[in-house]
């Protein structure tokens, strides 16, 4: 009987284990498909940038940008480009020494790392960090790792898009309104319905991801909070919706009003042409006289 009872434990204890372990590779390769979908592969990037920017410094008026998200892939190339060309950026990360190997900068007046996260940043101290911007940037997007995806915070980007937004309004001054750049997805949809209708099995797969899959319904809401926010002229606002994101250096690339393509194999761009755009918004007003209260597409143009 005490043999029998024992057996029985350890059949007990193997089949549970053999739960969990499906229950793992089940909800990885929900995470592997949901960062195709949306834009962010599964790894940490720790590569240190030297020479990202091809622009001529020497004619640049110095501007003032405040970027989160900077430590993130794409948001390290937004840092570095902007540095390069002579423009003071602030960033808040959660860790300096991480930033801090990422670029080729130390901290001084035209660089300003502030270690924090940034939904814990205290309602005072996120109003020094946009006072007297330019512009925000948010690069912001959850590490696609079973933490980073199921974990907390599961609003991390709306959220904070929401408090950035919030406090951009809260100081900006008459006259100046501030750029608002959010970083989201192709997969994301326009919140305003304006984007073609997607085939039903793609729209079946995105409703079933956005059940699932906490950062696919994140991005949505941020899009959505940009979207709909009432900035009484105190704020003007791009979302870029890149499509599947590569490592590579920054090229040409190509600004479409709604996604092309699928969801799979629709097109792709390197990070650093993320970058590379939303540097461009920043700085070329003619571009963001364009584009701005828009949700444009970016692709590679060397896919088109």
């Amino acid at each position: 009987m005490f043999y029998r009872t024992t057996r029985s434990r350890e059949k007990s204890k193997d089949l549970n284990r053999s739960k969990k372990m499906q229950y793992h590779l089940f909800n990885a390769i929900l995470g592997l498909v949901a960062a195709f979908l949306i834009g962010r592969l599964p790894f940490v990037s720790t590569e240190k940038l030297h020479g990202a920017s091809e622009c001529d410094s020497s004619a640049v008026t110095p501007i003032t940008v405040l970027v989160v998200g900077a430590t993130g892939a794409t948001g390290k190339h937004v840092v570095q480009q902007l540095l390069e060309m002579g423009h003071n950026v602030r960033v808040v990360v959660r860790s300096r020494r991480r930033m801090l190997d990422m670029v080729d900068f130390q901290p001084s007046d035209h660089f300003v790392v502030t270690e924090a996260s940034i939904l814990e940043l205290g309602d005072e101290d996120l109003k020094q960090e946009v006072e007297g911007v330019d512009a925000v940037v948010s690069c912001l997007g959850h590490n696609m790792d079973f933490n980073g995806i199921f974990g907390q915070p599961r609003s991390l980007v709306s959220l904070a898009t929401s408090k950035l937004t919030e406090t951009m309004k809260a100081t900006a001054k008459a006259g100046r309104p501030k750029k608002f750049i959010l970083m989201n997805s192709d997969g994301v949809a326009h919140p305003a319905g304006t984007d073609d209708t997607r085939p039903v099995l793609e729209r079946i797969l995105l409703g079933v991801l956005r059940l699932l899959i906490p950062p696919v319904k994140d991005n949505e809401k941020a899009a959505k909070v940009v979207h709909e926010f009432q900035s009484n002229g105190t704020i003007e606002w791009v979302v870029i919706r890149p499509t599947d994101l590569i490592d590579g250096q920054p090229t040409e690339y190509v600004l479409y009003d709604k996604p092309v393509g699928s969801l799979f194999g629709g097109g792709v761009t390197t990070r650093a042409t993320v970058a590379k755009c939303i540097v461009d918004l920043i700085l070329d007003q003619v571009l963001w006289e364009k584009f701005k209260f828009q949700m444009p597409v970016l692709h590679d143009s060397k896919q088109n």
